[in-house]
């Protein structure tokens, strides 16, 4: 029921309305409710869900024309800000997804009350808002047997208020207007907003001057505001209610600014003693960190951080810059103090003088190392503690490390594991920044895929720099609501582009000075760029200018979006293949017809250089690839096999040259198709294959099937190992599932080990949260493969032809089948039609793992299929009847935008000026969210004409970076405040000891608490279409119940393995002198070696350079859990962590292999001594407490070992067998008993 509010005050928004109804709908017993306030009118709305609660409101509290039934006592009156509200019956009827949430809401804070009543759990009615008389920020001085000292760099004393909200804390200090001039000026004053997971500690000192203090990990969130004085002076006078101003800043005021970016202690006095009480009780409550006291010192040390930071800045230049680099980073992340990292320069000079390396890399890679091994100073553990003293300690413990892995090194003659990532040339190692609104931080070097640029100046890459634009904790920075952002992006500006005073456009790295470069399509959307310092290079001096210069000829494109996009095919991540001469470049024309382009993007290749393209690369070689998306001189797009090509021939097309001018003559390539991949549903797609007439039967059998998979993957080892190759989780060299199967073998459950169980686990969770949280549901009988056209003419319109070989199982697709592309919106972006096979001696019969399209008819398919072209999209298709739509909308057609013209050439302020303007207009998540939500809530689904509009809109900003045309968001069609319930965020998912969920959250939170914004919360209500149902069957929490219940992790079994092969190497029958221990300090080597690449990886891939690295188990399994749900730049992340992880393994295989064939003198093999050497490395290592940050001792490197050294005792196993049975003394079928005690027998071998 809607009921109508009047007379509401000028001041008052929705969040204070709800505060000041909250008690008397409490007494009448409503718990959920909603406002509305139209805040130019003084006017409002109150709903409630159900007539029965309206209609008790109206008796007690409503309006009556009558004046006689106006004398109400004075408990018969709301007031706000002393004036009465009136309630009267509305006209209107309200939003009917609202009353839903509203019902659901109030059945589970009743449910709530019940439940805490019977426990007498009173953590909800505690305090949460509480007085502060100032803030303090500054950095923790700890001593190892000295109590916490609080080094104050910054301090304002003003009052103000801290609110403990839902995901975080708003802490608002207020500006004191002059005497007299209250009623006149703004009233001004400052928020600061600190996520919950940012916080490291939160503590309360017991004595003295009663304080809470935060320690993070990164910097806050900043906003000013302003309101009241001649605004709201207007607005009574009858002018327009004005909204009070709020802007995002970098810090509260300029003093604060010199050490916001450093500094990440926050301390704020309270009023009383009694706050401390309170506080303690609130940490208590779910959802909010726990609030320890303690005891500490005080001190104002500004002149301790002024004085050696400007000494630093000064001295830091003189270093080499790889060292420098290093140096920056540890004081510009608020790592070391800098007083401290003062006192340690004369250390790092010694360290200098006894390296002989280029530029002191060693140095360099040290100082890398001692960064990464430093915690963050935590005054709740004394662990975490250093002193100069202290790290001088540690510095020589990491210099010594490595002298010693450098011995080892130069005796095995091999190169480091870092360097093996880089030595097949497909890798470069590169510095980065992040810049926030707060500062500038420092990271890496990171591995980064090759591009050409970073290819041709291989020698000066570390004159390459990038940098991500980024909020502090590493999320994208999005728009905020009635926000403004324009500080914060006219700080990023200043990085990039010169002020008027002639300052910025340029980033200062220990002396070097880096400017904008350009960046490529794929970055622009992750708010990345790069940045370069000028260099010589064979005697000519490059900047960004002459670099981009030297790319080709960009003067004729004078849309910034366009040239920038260009300009970029250069940055795009690819691998050098072979060398195209001119006379074997070809010119075809495109097949074109009613305007449209038959074949936008894609040419053709010949036998001849796919051989050679194969000899160039085993592992394209291996995977039979015919077609390849490429980037070649100005050209980008796919090329596919022409087996009418004679000799050495590359075809392009005018619509693959983008422009002309390149002196690179090699292909370079984007990706191959070696393999179909897996077909998954998403969110939208299921919505639009919904209102087409797909069963929902369909999609529920289908989520049913996949959760089965992983709830019997826990049950059986050869499932389990079945679920980890489906994963790709290491099933290279490390061969995971195999070792699963073999220690099943053993008479050993994997799921009982420590590490290996929750490895396992997590892999199965994040799967599930795939499907739970974002509908990903693989579809057996589909796959998603890249599109060219028919260059034979052989297709007819609406044919297709497909030819699948997946892992060595060929077949060719046959039939109607469903084909669409991502992102689909509009309910035409999903077509049918015809797959059909060609005869054995058609050109087309060779292409495989691709879809191949016809040039015939009015319009081409891939363009109706979301505006698809041929140059790398890729389609999917869908072959199990059950998806086929029982109708069919016509495809869209949207009319071409036109891109921004200067009508001159593009430079390099309107690039940055563009990448500005997209960083600040992209609405592509909106718009879809938008679209999601309306096509739940409508009838017509994505049929409705808002959803058909949002469609539009959504191709429009799929185009921004190219056009340089943002979206009209007035013109954003207007949906209701509620969500469907698929769309609430699940429990965080932590990753410690053992994995476990957040704690559920307290319904009347949402309710009672504004978020920490001051807005009202969003409400979820039961989505009855697909996507809830599919939503609502997913129960993660008793999931996980039911997979801890089949195994107890708390096991060790390397142990047991290492039992198993000390076993075999003494078995009677067939003893082996082998002198594992010769390789001793060869193991000890490897594995410290390992586990620096594995921390390094865990600090690469976290959000930002000062937050928490990573789990070892999550760059295990190769998925970063995240807060949530994962974002794209965690995607992203997790597939270039795994990569680099299996690299890395596949590494360490080789160090321990070396050459397999090869015997001692006495006999043994010398991969089994390696192993069992590595093995015992990690039985016998000390279990010690980690000071690093976030992480304990690491373990995965003992599987490692155990995989080698495993399929080595298997390889020996078939030889002996082999040898039994050439002999004629084979016994029995099952192969030979290679048990030891209890542990059984390796049934038919370790099968590879």
């Amino acid at each position: 029921m809607e009921i109508f509010l009047r007379n509401l005050p000028p001041k008052c928004n929705e969040q204070r309305l709800k505060n000041t109804l909250r008690d008397p709908l409490k007494e009448l017993g409503i718990r959920a409710f909603d406002v509305t306030v139209y805040r130019n009118k003084g006017i409002g709305t109150l709903t409630v869900s159900e007539q029965e609660f309206g209609q008790r409101i109206l008796n007690k509290y409503g309006f009556s024309a009558n004046p006689r039934m106006r004398n109400r006592g004075p408990n018969d009156v709301v007031r706000a800000s002393g004036k009465p509200i009136q309630f009267a019956l509305s006209r209107n009827a309200p939003d009917k997804h609202s009353i839903r949430a509203l019902k659901e809401s109030q059945k589970k804070i009743i449910q709530e009350e019940a439940r805490q009543a019977a426990t007498q759990d009173v953590s909800n009615e505690r305090e949460k808002k509480f007085d502060v008389q100032g803030v303090e920020c500054g950095v923790w001085q700890m001593r190892e047997d000295k109590i916490p000292i609080f080094n104050s760099y910054y301090k304002l004393d003003k009052d103000g208020q801290i609110i403990f909200g839902r995901d975080g804390v708003r802490v608002m200090i207020y500006e004191t207007p002059e005497d007299g001039l209250e009623d006149l000026e703004l009233q001004k004053s400052y928020m600061i907003l600190i996520p919950y997971f940012t916080m490291q500690a939160v503590s309360v000192v017991t004595y003295g001057q009663p304080q809470v203090t935060f320690t993070l990990g990164v910097a806050p969130r900043f906003y000013s505001m302003e309101s009241g004085g001649l605004m709201a002076a207007f607005s009574l006078a009858g002018g327009p209610q004005l909204r009070d101003l709020r802007t995002r800043k970098s810090s509260i005021d300029a003093d604060h600014a010199v050490v916001a970016a450093f500094c990440f202690v926050y301390r704020f006095p309270l009023p009383s003693f009694e706050v401390i009480y309170n506080l303690q009780l609130l940490g208590k409550h779910k959802g909010v960190p726990p609030i320890e006291p303690i005891n500490t010192s005080y001190s104002s040390g500004y002149e301790n951080f002024v004085g050696p930071f400007m000494k630093l800045l000064s001295e830091v230049p003189s270093f080499p810059f790889p060292v420098a680099f290093q140096l920056t980073a540890l004081f510009a992340n608020g790592i070391v103090p800098p007083d401290i990292l003062y006192a340690l320069l004369p250390r790092i000079k010694k360290l200098l003088s006894e390296d002989n390396t280029v530029e002191k890399k060693n140095t360099a890679s040290i100082l890398q190392q001692f960064y990464q091994e430093l915690p963050y100073q935590n005054p709740l553990d004394r662990q975490t503690a250093f002193s100069e003293k202290r790290l001088q300690t540690d510095l020589e413990e990491c210099a010594n490390r490595f002298r010693r892995q450098q011995a080892a090194r130069r005796k095995d003659n091999r190169l480091p594991l870092k360097d093996a990532r880089e030595e097949d040339g497909k890798l470069a190692f590169i510095h980065h920044a992040v810049i926030t609104p707060a500062g500038c931080y420092f990271d890496g070097p990171k591995p980064e895929t090759q591009n050409r640029v970073l290819r041709k100046y291989a020698d000066k890459q570390d004159h390459f720099l990038r940098v991500t634009f980024a909020e502090e904790d590493g999320e994208t920075l999005t728009y905020e609501k009635d926000v403004n952002q324009e500080l914060i992006y006219r700080r990023f500006r200043e990085y990039m582009i010169k002020t008027a005073d002639g300052e910025g456009g340029k980033l200062l790295i220990g002396g070097r000075v880096f400017s904008f470069l350009g960046f490529s399509g794929a970055s622009l959307r992750s708010h990345t760029c790069w940045f370069m310092a000028p260099f010589e290079h064979e005697g000519e001096y490059i900047d960004a200018t002459a670099l981009i210069a030297k790319l080709g000829d960009f003067s004729h494109i004078t849309t910034p979006g366009k040239c920038a996009a260009r300009i970029g095919q250069a940055f795009s991540n690819t691998y050098k293949s072979v060398e195209v001469p001119q006379a074997s470049e070809i010119r075809i024309s495109d097949v074109e017809r009613n305007g449209r382009c038959f074949s936008d993007g894609c040419g053709t290749i010949s036998v001849e250089m796919i051989d050679r393209i194969w000899q160039n690369d085993r592992s394209i070689a291996q995977g039979l690839a015919f077609v390849f998306q490429i980037r070649f001189a100005g050209a980008k797009g796919v090329v596919s096999l022409d087996t009418k090509l004679q000799g050495d021939i590359l075809c392009l097309r005018p619509s693959m040259v983008k422009f002309e001018g390149s002196d690179s003559r090699h292909i370079e390539i984007c990706s191959s198709a070696q393999r179909p991949l897996p077909m998954y549903l998403n969110r939208p797609l299921i919505k639009i294959l919904e209102d087409l007439g797909v069963d929902d039967r369909t999609f529920l059998a289908l989520q049913a099937d996949e959760v089965k998979k992983l709830r019997d993957a826990s049950h059986t080892p050869s499932l389990a190992a079945n679920f980890m190759e489906r994963r790709s989780i290491g099933i290279k060299s490390l061969k995971l599932p195999w070792l699963i199967k073999a220690l099943d073998n053993l008479g050993l459950s994997f799921q009982e080990d420590v590490f290996l169980g929750q490895a396992f686990e997590l892999a199965l969770l994040t799967a599930l949260r795939d499907i739970k949280y974002r509908a990903r549901i693989q579809i057996p009988k589909g796959f998603t493969v890249m599109g060219i056209m028919d260059e034979y003419g052989v297709l007819e319109e609406g044919e297709v032809f497909c030819h699948i070989d997946d892992n060595g199982k060929r077949s060719i697709l046959t039939g109607e089948i469903v084909i669409t592309r991502a992102p689909a919106m509009h309910p035409g972006d999903v077509q049918v039609c015809r797959a059909v096979m060609v005869p054995d001696a058609c050109p087309l019969y060779g292409l495989r793992n691709c879809v191949v399209f016809s040039q015939k008819g009015d319009r081409d398919l891939p363009s109706q299929l979301s505006g698809g072209d041929l140059d790398g999209d890729l389609y999917n298709l869908i072959f199990d009847a059950r998806f086929r739509p029982k109708r069919i909308h016509v495809a869209a057609d949207y009319p071409r935008v036109k891109g921004k013209d200067l009508g001159r050439p593009v430079n390099t302020e309107d690039m940055v000026d563009f990448l500005i303007d997209f960083m600040q207009n992209d609405r592509l998540g909106l718009i879809s969210t938008r679209h999601l939500i309306i096509a739940d809530q409508q009838k017509e689904g994505t049929f409705h004409s808002d959803c058909i509009k949002l469609a539009q809109m959504h191709s429009t900003a799929v185009d921004f970076p190219k056009t340089g045309v943002k979206v009209e968001m007035t013109q954003l069609p207007r949906c209701g405040r509620t969500r469907p319930d698929f769309m609430a965020p699940g429990p965080q998912l932590f990753v410690e000891k053992v994995t476990q969920y957040s704690e559920e959250r307290d319904p009347r939170d949402d309710e009672n608490n504004d978020d920490e914004y001051g807005n009202v919360p969003t409400r979820y209500y039961e989505s009855e279409k697909i996507l809830g149902k599919l939503y609502r069957t997913i129960d993660e929490r008793r999931f996980k119940s039911e997979i801890k219940e089949e195994s107890d992790r708390n096991l060790n079994l390397i142990l047991d393995v290492w039992d198993y092969i000390v076993g075999f190497v003494r078995d009677e029958e067939h003893p082996i002198n082998l002198p594992w221990q010769e390789y001793a300090e060869f193991a000890e080597n490897l594995k410290a070696e390992y586990e620096d690449d594995v921390r390094a990886m865990m600090r690469d891939y976290s959000v930002t350079p000062t937050a928490e690295p990573l789990k070892e188990v999550e760059v295990f399994i190769g998925c970063i859990v995240g807060k949530g749900k994962q974002n794209k730049r965690e995607k992203d992340n997790s597939v270039q962590m795994k990569e680099g992880f299996d690299r890395v393994v596949d590494r360490v295989f080789e160090c321990i292999r070396g050459s397999s064939d090869e015997f001692f003198e006495s006999g043994p093999w010398e991969v089994l001594a390696k192993g069992m050497a590595c093995l015992w490395a990690c039985v016998n290592q000390r279990q010690g407490v980690s000071r690093r940050r976030g992480e304990g001792t690491l373990q995965s490197f003992g599987w490692i070992a155990a995989s080698a050294t495993l399929q080595e005792v298997n390889t020996i196993q078939k030889k002996r067998k082999q040898a039994k049975s050439e002999r004629g003394r084979m016994r029995g079928r099952n192969g030979p008993v290679l048990g030891r005690g209890g542990l059984g027998v390796i049934r038919n071998g370790l099968r590879n």
